[in-house]
């Protein structure tokens, strides 16, 4: 396979090379256009796929040669890209976010394998839970890996405890993981899956948890409470990548819908490049599959940026495969088109106004309120829809709109009641001293009244010295 510039890529065409990726998304049968591509990986992790493809001539009979080229855990692999020894490897997502920060170039990203890794003990350890690592020693292959970031996270808001100051954290390569444990030097380790196997089939250990108990706990996915499955994809201004992540999306789709019965979450297209188009791939996946359960996708921001033949066929692809969209105009008015010390050029959000006209099932909402990502908003929807109307240019079809924030957004979550008022339902509304719509949008309704279970809420609003410890953890960023 010849690559006509330097790319990273998460296995890229090595899972078609291995025959897998026509299995999965039904492609025709892989064929390289020759050449050589130089992977950046390590003996015995994760990358084992890399190792077996070369072992079984799996490149050769595909058109190209794989060259293994070995590296350590932990930030190598992205030295050897940039310094050019290379041309893709594995790199967990945080890694993938420094790399593109730091302005590097990339043509592809392909996860691969389902096995989450996983946290061992002995098998004689009184360790049963996430809480029993307090106080012990645990050792890592990498601080920075998502997966024990994950734990940090879990262990924190869970549990109580920070892993970082109230438990010894010993690094080393994962190889040398297993010789701390038999030396009894440390008292558990995270590791990778494949490594862990023989530690277990030993006897003498056993695995505590594995990364994906950690997206439970941390309510990620929630299966059990009739929960979602909820993902982001970032999407790269190059084809390349649309075509990879179009792929991509049906292994997830598919699984979720046979496997979970799940509705799906994506956060979609929030940027403002003409070429990314992963919603109508997103919608051309859920028809592909079948997919019976709620999909709603949200953002969509780059729509906004496109031909009128691009857009078009995407809002009628949502329609056809019954998404929701779901637009942010406060967050993504305010992040989207920043250009440092300029003003922006574009509005942050999608085509509402043809998404709606095409029968599109639309809604505003609000992602983020005074952190990092957006200082401002008091979780007030009515603002929300303020700003969708003046954003959106709705004043036209005011009556059109108020299901945005009520009907819709309750339909999605399977609140059946929700958002309507009628004889013998729940008596759950607002009350507002406004007699028509712009004199409900002209103020923030101070005075308004809230009736939750036919009966007048009397709380006020918080002092906001009442909130600082929620701002401080939020690590708000003051406007001043």
């Amino acid at each position: 396979m010849a690559l006509s510039r330097r790319s990273f890529s998460v296995l890229t065409a090595l899972l078609p090379a291995a025959g897998l990726a026509s299995q999965a998304y039904g492609q025709t049968e892989f064929k390289g256009e020759g050449g050589k591509v130089r992977v950046a990986s390590f003996p015995g992790g994760n990358d084992y796929p890399f190792w077996a493809i070369a072992k079984l001539g799996l490149d050769r009979k595909y058109g190209f040669e794989l060259e293994n080229v070995s590296v350590q855990p932990g930030g190598a692999a992205l030295t050897a890209f940039r310094s050019g020894a290379v041309e893709g490897g594995l790199m967990n997502w945080l890694e993938l976010a420094r790399v593109r920060t730091a302005g590097e170039e990339i043509a592809a990203i392909v996860p691969f394998l389902e096995m989450p890794n996983v946290w061992v003990v002995p098998k004689s350890s009184s360790a049963k839970t996430v809480a029993d690592l307090k106080g012990r020693k645990v050792g890592t292959y990498n601080r920075f890996s998502p997966e024990w970031v994950l734990y940090l996270s879990t262990a924190k808001s869970k549990f109580g405890y920070d892993p970082r100051t109230e438990s010894t954290i010993q690094e080393a390569g994962p190889g040398l993981l297993r010789g701390l444990m038999d030396q009894k030097q440390i008292d558990a380790t995270f590791i990778f899956y494949n490594l862990a196997m023989p530690m277990v089939a030993s006897g003498e250990y056993r695995i505590l948890f594995n990364s994906k108990d950690l997206l439970k706990l941390a309510g990620m996915i929630c299966p059990h409470v009739g929960g979602s499955f909820g993902a982001k994809i970032h999407l790269y201004s190059d084809e390349v990548a649309t075509v990879a992540v179009s792929r991509l999306i049906g292994r997830p789709v598919k699984y979720i819908a046979k496997e979970r019965r799940l509705d799906v979450d994506l956060h979609v297209d929030e940027n403002g490049a003409p070429s990314s188009t992963t919603l109508a791939q997103v919608a051309e996946a859920v028809m592909r599959h079948g997919f019976e359960g709620h999909v709603v996708c949200g953002h969509c921001c780059s729509m906004s940026m496109q031909e009128e033949p691009v857009w078009r066929r995407t809002i009628a692809l949502a329609r056809d495969a019954g998404l929701t969209i779901v637009s942010l105009p406060l967050v993504n008015q305010f992040l989207q088109g920043r250009i440092d010390g300029g003003t922006p050029r574009w509005r942050g959000i999608p085509l509402l106004r043809e998404l709606k006209a095409a029968g599109v099932a639309v809604a505003l909402a609000s992602d983020n309120c005074r952190d990092p990502y957006h200082a401002f908003g008091d979780h007030d929807m009515i603002e929300v829809f303020g700003a969708g109307v003046r954003m959106g240019h709705l004043e036209a079809e005011l009556d059109r709109w108020p299901s945005s924030i009520t009907t819709v957004p309750a339909s999605v979550l399977g609140v059946a009641e929700g958002g309507r008022i009628r004889r013998g339902g729940p008596a759950d509304f607002q009350l507002f001293g406004a007699r028509d719509y712009s004199e409900l949008l002209a103020r923030r309704q101070p005075d308004r009244l809230v009736i939750r279970g036919g009966r007048l809420i009397d709380a006020q609003l918080p002092d906001y010295r009442k909130l600082d410890r929620i701002v401080a953890r939020g690590q708000i960023v003051s406007t001043q």
